[in-house]
């Protein structure tokens, strides 16, 4: 209910939001969404099996006899990665305002 309310507040008349509500509920404007590349999920299976190994250690990277300084660069190395490959995100909507 709520996003279907946010049509109506982005839409510029009342009968264009009913006409963008009236296109996202028609079934012949759904599509099947792309496959998704296999690299990205082989990486997250891989953490999810990781994890749930490990689910009653300290912490997910227990399989593996690190230092911890080791394990914290890790951390930040992907929190980095995260950062550096968020940078091309789109845009905030309410960046105009």
């Amino acid at each position: 209910m709520v996003v279907l309310a946010w049509v109506f507040f982005r839409a510029e008349t009342l009968g264009l939001g009913l006409e963008y509500v009236a296109r996202m509920l028609d079934p012949r404007s759904w599509s099947v969404p792309e496959i998704v590349p296999a690299r990205p999920c082989l990486y997250i299976v891989a953490m999810l099996v990781v994890e749930w190994l490990n689910r009653d250690k300290e912490h997910g990277l227990s399989v593996v006899a690190m230092p911890p300084l080791f394990r914290w660069a890790g951390y930040f190395s992907l929190a980095l990665a995260v950062l550096l490959l968020s940078a091309d995100a789109q845009t905030f909507l309410y960046f105009q305002f």
